[in-house]
């Protein structure tokens, strides 16, 4: 008897930043997950995680789309779209549910009410990101992880929402689903990213930074508690930019000496001279000043605006190592030579590489890769833990962007699906085709 073949779930998702666009496919096996595809193409149209060009955009996703579904396949329909736009407000929410009988065990409704009762709160909904659980509390006591289950006539939850500006939604999900994707949800990636590289233990602060070409995000978590999220319009890029303008130089060579220096160059080095060719002319530069105004745009971004922040989440007066444990970094710019050790230096407290988990091939396991690590492990927590980490209930659903909104649903995206699944359809006849004629030769 043929043994019953497994229930498979293919998970898509696109990274649309700054410097690239990712598409990352894996595979469901009950609770395995088999990463099958990671692509990626430069990002033409996109300025500090927002889409400026949608056209570049559209096109870009769609050639590493075709590239994907050529090497596996099978077509790509669906897709969870990660984007980071700095545009987003995040509230802190209260709500509660009085159960219908005096006293009773709590099911899932109740908590999805909780969290969907919350949404009363605002005009618009469309702008509606994420509503993140951070605490459950059953009558009088609190802290409760999972509630379902619990007897109790009060369900109480602690909240936070992250809206988004309408704009950045509307251009990052309408790019990919022109491609020719049907959207299955928008994530930003705030609160995707810590999820790649998931650490923090019960008890324990940590801080989660992703730090791109043009964008920086944090994430603040106590255990498995998310605290605070935040996105910053500065990145890698600003700093080569910095460098050309402060140097006078162009762009591509700002970008070549930004990445020669360490920023824990020893003293006796800064004299140092860095020569390079600049119109067919001899330039030099010192390596001091290179690192000057690396770290005074770093200083900026950690200093003035994550932990300014950061400070108005936790009550103290400075950091210290008593009250956040560690901060993980991940993105491109977190591989920047001697970066864990000038972080640690301004916050005093241990700073770790961030990589994606282990289900990632080893080529892909980078720390610009952590965010498409975090959407696959985002997919499976809404199954395994979907009241500790993200609650999904609303995210993509006609509840978040309104049932009349058509970013999702257009005419254009369903004859783009329709002529890709007939040109796949047609590689795979003539492929028989072809092997048919081989054996037929062979043969005679």
């Amino acid at each position: 008897m043929k043994k019953k073949e497994k229930h498979k779930e293919i998970i898509a998702g696109v990274d649309i930043g700054t410097k690239a666009i990712k598409l990352i496919v894996a595979e469901k096996r009950d609770r395995d997950i088999y990463v099958l595809d990671l692509r990626k193409t430069p990002s033409k149209g996109v300025s500090k995680g927002k889409v400026t060009d949608p056209p570049s955009v559209v096109e870009a996703i769609r050639s590493i789309l075709d590239e994907t579904e050529r090497n596996l396949g099978f077509p790509i329909e669906s897709a969870y779209v990660i984007y980071g736009g700095t545009s987003i407000k995040v509230h802190d929410k209260k709500a509660e549910v009085t159960l219908e009988e005096k006293r009773r065990k709590i099911v899932f409704s109740d908590v999805k009410e909780a969290v969907s009762s919350v949404l009363e709160d605002f005009e618009d909904v469309s702008n509606i990101i994420h509503v993140i659980p951070v605490n459950y509390g059953v009558d009088d006591e609190w802290g409760i992880e999972k509630p379902v289950g619990k007897d109790g006539s009060l369900l109480k939850s602690e909240l936070l929402v992250v809206e988004g500006n309408k704009e950045e939604i509307t251009l990052a999900s309408s790019c990919a689903e022109k491609a020719g994707l049907k959207i299955k949800g928008l994530l930003h990636k705030a609160a995707i990213s810590p999820l790649g590289c998931f650490s923090s233990k019960p008890g324990e602060i940590v801080l989660y930074l992703d730090i791109g070409a043009g964008t920086t995000t944090a994430s603040l978590f106590n255990g498995n508690r998310v605290l605070w999220l935040g996105a910053y319009p500065i990145g890698g890029n600003h700093i080569t930019s910095d460098l050309s303008y402060v140097l006078g130089i162009p762009l591509e060579k700002a970008e070549a000496l930004k990445k020669i220096v360490s920023l824990i160059e020893p003293e006796e080095n800064l004299d140092d001279e860095l020569e390079f060719d600049l119109d067919g002319e001899r330039a030099v530069c010192r390596v001091g000043d290179v690192l000057e105004i690396i770290k005074t745009r770093l200083e900026e971004l950690f200093v003035d605006l994550i932990l300014k922040d950061l400070k108005t989440r936790m009550p103290m007066d400075s950091l210290s190592s008593s009250s956040l444990s560690r901060i993980v970094l991940s993105g491109g710019v977190s591989k920047t030579e001697g970066l864990k050790v000038f972080l640690k230096d301004i916050c005093g407290v241990p700073v770790e590489m961030g990589v994606p988990s282990s289900n990632f091939m080893e080529n892909w396991r980078e720390p610009e890769n952590v965010s498409l690590a975090g959407l696959i492990n985002y997919v499976v927590a809404q199954e395994t833990r979907p009241y500790t980490v993200l609650d999904n209930c609303l995210s993509g659903s006609s509840l978040t962007f309104g049932e009349e909104d058509t970013v999702f649903s257009s005419q254009v995206a369903e004859k783009v699906r329709k002529a890709k699944q007939k040109r796949l359809k047609g590689q795979q006849i003539k492929k028989v085709i072809d092997t048919f004629k081989r054996t037929i030769k062979e043969l005679f």
